[in-house]
Order: structure tokens, then sequence, then C-alpha cells
């Protein structure tokens, strides 16, 4: 198999280099502004990679068969396209792979925020690609891992039984045939509905900033979920908003739009349980996974914490509670104070229904076109 990666900071190190490590040729592209962070893969041709042994994925020096900024010469022939930027950098990548992209060609989003593969859908048919081709996103990164030294990675964990949604929704079991030969825990969800509101890490990166602001404002070193030179940033009393937030988004399941859910811990639970995660609260969970030991406060307000979990995960979640006129206090709480403590007018770049110009469909029009696609 042939893969291109769009992006060079943690998620993209860490999938190009588990792809080549698998043995699938794999090209590694960096939009040209950002060229210094693909400078060391370039000039050495291949990533080494650090995995936690529990993770089951190999280590090593993963060769590269393209690393650099011609676009075309990464996506040229690929079967399989991973945008590894932040959910705010899709569209952007979607309209530098227009001119490009062929029918047959399969793309995934690894960012693992709501709605994703439907921008990216839209965007390549605003500017004139017309190629048979579906978008898979996910409700979180796949791996959690840390880029250091221009052209290494160290992966602290991988998500097993990681849950995916294909738009258009026709194409979700073609798309996960496919991806089971790279990722063969992962677990299609029948729509973007339920997937893109059952990602726990938004509640938690939104949390841990708002609960932190002094901190943050220091640029100081706190760790998540482990205690450090500061107390940790995530604890019972944070754990207990979080179990609120999920509380008002469980009120979802059984809606016309979303048919189930699991809470937020039990997901959780599920992708790190392997890994020694172990407790029934979220506290508890986190605390106990050691992969996530090195896990640090966000040093700054403008940061994907805010300007991904709540713009492309928070503020989707809670359109679709006002969509059906349930509670979402704590929801909304967290993001008034995200966008103050930040300030950033974070609901002017939310990524939800009414941006992509959806917010008016009925909910069976709104089936029908996930479904369907553009």
């Amino acid at each position: 198999m042939k893969a291109a990666v769009i992006g060079t900071g943690n998620i993209g190190l860490a999938t190009a280099g588990h792809l080549a490590l698998l043995g699938h040729e794999t090209r590694l592209f960096e939009f040209p502004e950002f060229g210094e962070s693909i400078r060391a893969a370039e000039e050495k041709g291949f990533i080494e990679v650090e995995s936690l042994e529990i993770n089951g994925l190999p280590s090593g020096r993963a060769p590269l068969a393209y690393a650099g900024t011609d676009l075309s010469k990464a996506l040229d022939g690929a079967d399989f396209i991973v945008s590894a930027v932040p959910s705010y950098g899709e569209a952007k990548v979607a309209e530098a792979c227009a001119p490009l992209l062929k029918s047959g060609q399969k793309v995934f989003l690894a960012s693992g925020y709501m709605y994703g593969s439907v921008e990216f859908l839209q965007t390549l048919r605003k500017h004139g690609n017309r190629a048979d081709t579906a978008v898979m996103e996910m409700n979180n990164s796949i791996y959690a891992g840390r880029k250091f030294d221009g052209n290494k990675v160290s992966i602290g964990c991988y998500k097993k039984g990681l849950g995916m949604a294909s738009f258009p929704g026709k194409k979700g079991r073609e798309m996960i045939d496919f991806i089971h030969r790279v990722y063969p825990e992962a677990v299609l969800w029948d729509s973007v509905f339920g997937l893109g509101v059952s990602n726990p890490s938004v509640p938690i990166h939104a949390g841990v900033v708002v609960w932190n602001p002094s901190y943050v404002e220091q640029a100081a070193d706190v760790f998540l979920y482990h205690e450090g030179e500061h107390l940790r940033a995530f604890g019972e009393a944070a754990g207990r908003a979080f179990d609120d937030m999920d509380r008002e988004r469980m009120a979802l399941a059984g809606t016309s739009l979303v048919d189930w859910l699991e809470p937020w811990s039990k997901i959780f639970l599920n992708w790190y349980e392997y890994q020694g995660a172990r407790g029934e609260r979220i506290f508890e969970i986190m605390r106990s996974n050691e992969g996530l030991a090195k896990a640090q406060l966000p040093k700054a307000f403008d940061h994907r914490y805010l300007t991904e979990d709540v713009c492309a995960g928070l503020i989707p979640l809670i359109e679709l509670l006002d969509r059906y006129g349930l509670p979402a206090d704590v929801c909304r709480a967290v993001l008034h104070l995200s966008s103050s403590l930040s300030g950033i007018d974070l609901a002017a770049r939310a990524r939800d229904l009414k941006a992509l110009g959806l917010g008016g469909l009925s909910d069976d029009e709104l089936k029908e076109y996930m479904y369907r696609g553009i």
C-alpha cells in the first residue's frame, strides 16, 4: 500500500513512522511555510520511532519514500491519504488536494474532531474536484505522542477500538475494510453525529485550561494527570465537572440523529484498558494510564485544547443539545469561560452544522445528506 501523510507534528510523525514500519511505502508532506518542521526528515530520509512496548507497535528507523514540500509527489499514486493537521487546518489541506486528488484515493482525518469529513469533501467540491472519494473521521487521534529532534517521535498511547465514520456514509463499509489493513481494531460507526460527540478529550482539554488559567498564563510545567513540580491539572473536582458535561451529552442518546451513546469514561477505558488503565471515574482511569504520564497543561490560551476541542468538539455538541431543547448548562459554561479567559471569540471559529451550511436542514434531510454525500 502507498500512503501519503500530510503534516509533520506529533500525529503526523507518529502516523508516517508507524505506516512505514508496517512496510507501507510512505511519503510525508508539509506546507512550504512550515518547511522547517520537515527539514530533518527530508535530509535524513527516515523517522525514528520510539513506542512503549505495551502499545504493541513497532519501534525503530522508519524509511520514507519521500519527505518534502511538493504535494504532487506525496499524493501521486497514493492509495491512502492521511491529513494529520489540526482540525482548523483541514480545509486548507482539502483545498491544496483539490487539483490532485483522484477517484479511488481514500482520505482519513487524524485530528479526531466533529464534521471534519463533511468540511473536507465540501471544500473539495467547492474547488472543482469531482472525484469519487470518501473521507473518514475519527473520534480522537489514534496516537498520543511527542515529536522531538526534528525527525523523532515517542508514542505513549495507541487507542485500540477507536471509532470511525465515513462521509458519505454509504461508503463506510468500504472505508473501514480498507483501514483495517492498518488499524485492525478500528470500529465503524453509522454516522458522524454519534461519533462526533463521543470524543472524550473535548471536556478534559477545554476543562483543564478553564480550571487552571494562572498556570497557563505562567507557562508552568504542569502534568495533566500525574503529580509533578506543581499539582496535577486534572483532579477529582474537575472529574465531577466532566461527569456533569457527560450527563448533558448522554441525553442525546435516542434522538433522531444519535441512536446510542456510551459514557465518555467508558470510551477512555475501552481504549486504554490494555495499557493498565483502571477505575470507574474519569480521574481514576486517566491517572492509572502510564502512557499519559507526561501529558502536560498548555502554556498558552491560543492552543488546540481550545481552538480545536471547543470549536470542533464542544460547540457542535451544544448545537445538537440546543436542537432538541436539552440542557447544556455546564457545557455552555465551559464554552463561555474558554472564550473569556482566552480573549478569543471561539464561537466565530466554530465548525458546526450552521457553519457548514446545514443548520436549516431537518433531521431526515441531514441523515440523507450524510449518507449520500455530495
